[in-house]
């Protein structure tokens, strides 16, 4: 055989592999198309079966890992059916699980299991999604979700670390998850007792982030910082007044303002608050 003929058979071959891989995407399609003008009529049994026949024929189609994924949605969202929807989504992960719609089903799982209360099991979904997939945009907010799952379950040094890493990450983290992630990391060293350490990232968020809203809870944290690190009761007094300034008449600020007064013994000594319109 001649090098002409030769390229000319491999060229056909090639066509006719294509060929062949268009006419079968355009079958699945009209599967998925079907399925999806079922579950638009409420008819999300037929879609569901719909969907596996796709998959009985077209099982190795790069399509298929998306069946699987819409199928776990349909049981999970529409007929309430967590066991096969989950099934489903880890469908996904098995069939494909570096693609897309892996990393999707890793975020529906993780979602789930964090809801439930399952949360090492939401851990390992997220930091799933963490390991595998460095470009996902949604990288800072998964990190926040395992710190605060470690949080939960009362590991809080394997939160304090997971945490900090958010403000170490090169990623871009959007505002309102810098704010939350200091917060989290204040809580943390105040539960743990390290007081100067919590005021430090609550004065981050009542400096950088003053339209957060964790802002005030944050304010009133300094305070009580400042009285467990023995700050002198006039500068815990000038603090409370600020926040009396700012937020009138607010529930929180008012308990603050109990718990100060009842720790000086009376409300008439040198520690007691200024009263209302009081300068």
């Amino acid at each position: 055989m001649n090098r002409g003929a030769y390229i000319l058979i491999t060229c056909a071959i090639l066509y006719c592999a294509w060929l062949t891989g268009c006419i079968r995407s355009e079958k699945i399609d009209d599967y998925i198309k079907q399925a999806e003008d079922l579950k638009g009529m409420g008819q999300f049994e037929e879609a569901i079966a719909t969907y596996k026949k796709a998959l009985e024929k077209y099982s190795n189609d790069p399509k298929a890992p998306l069946i699987y994924l819409k199928m776990g949605d349909l049981y999970f969202n529409l007929l309430n059916d967590q066991k096969n929807g989950i099934s489903a989504y880890e469908a996904v992960v098995k069939n494909a699980p570096l693609s897309s719609e892996a990393k999707d089903a890793m975020l529906r799982l993780a979602d789930i299991f964090e809801k439930q209360g399952y949360y090492e099991r939401a851990i390992e979904n997220y930091s799933y999604v963490i390991r595998y997939f460095p470009k996902y945009e949604g990288r800072p907010l998964i990190m926040l979700k395992i710190g605060e799952a470690y949080l939960m379950l009362q590991n809080l040094e394997q939160a304090n670390i997971e945490l900090k890493k958010i403000l170490e990450t090169k990623d871009n983290v959007p505002k309102e998850i810098l704010a939350k992630t200091y917060f989290d990391l204040g809580e943390i060293a105040f539960m743990l007792k390290r007081y100067k350490e919590a005021f430090d990232y609550y004065k981050e968020i009542d400096q950088k982030f003053q339209d957060s809203p964790f802002v005030l809870d944050a304010r009133l944290k300094i305070v009580e910082c400042s009285m467990e690190m023995g700050a002198q009761p006039d500068f815990i007094v000038s603090l409370l007044s600020r926040l009396s300034e700012m937020y009138p008449k607010n529930e929180k600020v008012e308990k603050m303002k109990g718990l100060l007064l009842k720790s000086s013994g009376t409300s008439n000594s040198k520690t007691s608050l200024p009263k209302k319109n009081q300068r």
